[in-house]
């Protein structure tokens, strides 16, 4: 009977919180499931949820409490979980780190991955990424494919704290992408999406040679729903990114395509650039109405971007009333927030639309009246 209750108080929280299922098996079985488990964290969204399906009751936390307090490393994990949500009991950061210790050094991979993740990020505990490295290499060590794009994150994050004496830091960057490639390569979709934004970044010249790459690995996250990934996947489509710049490769249509994704996900950048084609009529019917209110939206929300944009309209009376002193305004505001404009842009006789690039460029002018 008191297998049964177990199972069953395992069985309630674990569908109420959206944990893995594989949470309620054995602790043999729990390693294995945890392989293909992207990240060891709460979202916000459930951190936050007062929904049904996530309330967890003071009753099923007991149950869960008593079983951890027998030294149940997967409770204990789960435990944690409860005290960083505040579902089934009041929120307590440094009661989910102490939870989340005990699992970890019980040798509950997830433990180990949730305790790293609070070294890391700070959480209920002083910022300590050593600290943090340990544990995420604990669990590594145990098998776990994904811990692998967590470590690799680790290592990139201490090799910014570190000084360039003797190559170190690019050492240690190229240790933290070959982490972070073989949890991509086992498709950690997260991590495939880090190799090539890792690659266009270049922070390495042995990364950079990669660079033919960088679509592929996008394409294979933005397939599986991957909003940043499919933004920047649209722009490779957009600029003909195939490893260098290449005319020959510019696809509008698809462009469009993954914009129109990507927006539909939030995505700021991709709502911008799919502006700038709707405007222009490329990869997609000309709506200058629709461009001009994706402009206005993201101009009051403080993009420079679309502020110059939309200061350009403004000039030449592209979709909207001419108003040199609205433009004036606008282009002054993006302006103030760093963006590098041309100088005498009043005088230009070609005007040109700006949009967000790969991270390999800065920015990229295509004419107003193409």
């Amino acid at each position: 009977m008191e297998n049964y209750k177990k199972i069953f108080a395992t069985l309630t929280l674990t569908l109420s919180l959206n944990l893995p299922l594989y949470a309620m098996t054995s602790p043999d079985e729990a390693r294995e499931g945890a392989v293909s488990h992207t990240r060891y964290y709460l979202s916000d969204d459930m951190l936050s949820s007062t929904s049904p399906q996530h309330l967890i009751t003071s009753s099923n936390f007991q149950d869960y409490l008593s079983l951890a307090k027998k030294d149940d490393k997967i409770a204990q994990y789960q435990v944690g979980t409860c005290f960083e949500s505040g579902q089934g009991t009041s929120r307590n950061l440094q009661k989910a780190v102490k939870w989340y210790r005990l699992s970890a050094e019980n040798g509950d991979l997830l433990g180990q991955c949730a305790l790293a993740r609070c070294y890391e990020e700070g959480i209920g505990i002083a910022r300590d990424l050593p600290e943090a490295l340990k544990w995420y290499t604990a669990a590594v060590e145990q098998g776990d494919i994904a811990a692998n794009y967590n470590l690799g994150t680790c290592k990139f994050k201490i090799a910014c704290t570190h000084s360039n004496e003797n190559g170190e830091v690019g050492e240690l960057v190229l240790e933290s992408f070959s982490y972070i490639l073989k949890a991509a390569k086992a498709g950690v979709v997260e991590a495939e999406y880090r190799v090539g934004e890792m690659i266009i970044e270049g922070h390495h010249i042995k990364i950079m040679r990669q660079r033919s790459k960088v679509p592929g690995w996008f394409l294979r996250a933005a397939e599986k729903g991957h909003v940043k990934a499919q933004c920047e996947l649209a722009k490779c489509f957009h600029t003909g990114f195939d490893g260098m710049q290449n005319p020959r490769k510019v696809n509008f249509e698809k462009a469009v395509e993954w914009y129109e994704k990507s927006e539909k996900g939030g995505s700021a950048d991709a709502k911008l650039n799919l502006a700038v084609l709707r405007f222009k009529g490329q990869g997609t019917e000309r709506n200058i109405p629709k461009a001009i209110g994706s402009f206005k939206e993201l101009a009051e929300q403080g993009n420079p971007y679309a502020q110059y944009n939309l200061s350009l309209c403004y000039k030449k009376g592209e979709g909207v009333e001419k108003n040199k002193e609205k433009a004036s305004e606008l282009y002054l505001a993006a302006k103030k927030q760093g963006l590098h404009l041309p100088s005498k842009w009043g005088f230009n006789k070609k005007p040109s639309f700006m949009f967000k690039r790969l991270r390999c460029y800065n920015r990229l002018l295509t004419p107003i009246n193409d």
